[in-house]
């Protein structure tokens, strides 16, 4: 079994234990000796205690010996076999990853569109308010509540394709794409943000034409390029290479802010290279 199992008798002594719990607690003991024996977490001996004494049953998240996260569920055991509990440890730390994950985006979320929010009800206060302002001034106004709105578009979007792609309710469509049409396409789109920040974009792109969804493509491709224009600085560069070598390469690196080291699969030691982006398939 990956899962681990332990069975406990009424005197707190291991019955049983498989190679998996012996790896997750980092024993190696074999059974016949008390549970405190195989290991000190705390909320184990207790919740153990507890079904044998009481028969209550728990379920609660450790981290094992091996730097994983494992969901714990003790059950007091009622029959004619020794066994008055048992312990199953599930392996569940890629789950455990990528709802922090989620709860870290939906944070960030909420507080990129708390700010556009509050620009705009700012700008919409001005506009509405008593006082007068001249015609480049309304203009001005209007034009960064249209940026932000736009920008609060783009975000709910990219959570609305997450919402899809988890329940699986994207269907797949595939045609030829040629890649060069979509980054056309996308700079066009881009092209006022560009413009508005005096960005120089250095396109270098193989005639590539490929097998799959325009739209998932086309959202590949858009966010990636929409990030290295938004958190760029003004009068700074993004270049974009597209080539086949040994598979798809998308490349995309700018003078913006950068990625954190974190948030980078694979980084040089000690890098301080700008915002880069790349994709392979």
């Amino acid at each position: 079994m990956s899962d681990g199992i332990i069975f406990i008798d009424s005197g707190s002594n291991v019955i049983n234990i498989n190679k998996a719990a012996g790896e997750m607690l980092g024993s190696k003991k074999a059974s016949g000796q008390n549970i405190a024996m195989y290991t000190h977490n705390i909320k184990i001996l207790k919740n153990t205690a507890k079904a044998i004494e009481k028969g209550e049953d728990s379920i609660f998240d450790i981290k094992t010996e091996n730097k994983k996260t494992a969901s714990v569920h003790i059950k007091a055991v009622k029959g004619e076999s020794n066994a008055a509990a048992s312990i199953l440890l599930i392996d569940v730390t890629n789950v455990r990853e990528n709802e922090k994950m989620r709860r870290e985006f939906f944070g960030n979320a909420s507080h990129e569109l708390k700010t556009p929010l509050t620009s705009i009800q700012g700008y919409s206060e001005l506009l509405t308010g008593n006082m007068s302002f001249s015609e480049e001034e309304k203009t001005k106004f209007l034009n960064r509540i249209k940026k932000e709105t736009q920008n609060m578009a783009s975000l709910i979007n990219d959570i609305l394709m997450i919402s899809r792609l988890e329940s699986g309710e994207i269907t797949e469509v595939k045609t030829e794409i040629k890649l060069r049409a979509v980054l056309k396409d996308i700079l066009a789109a881009e092209e006022l943000n560009i413009k508005a920040q005096n960005l120089q974009v250095n396109v270098e792109c193989q005639d590539i034409v490929i097998f799959g969804e325009y739209k998932n493509y086309y959202e590949l491709l858009g966010n990636i390029i929409s990030n290295a224009v938004k958190y760029n600085r003004e009068g700074g560069s993004i270049d974009i290479k597209i080539y086949e070598d040994k598979g798809l390469n998308i490349v995309v690196s700018d003078t913006g802010i950068g990625i954190p080291l974190r948030h980078v699969r694979e980084c040089s030691r000690g890098s301080t290279e700008p915002t880069r982006a790349e994709a392979k398939r």
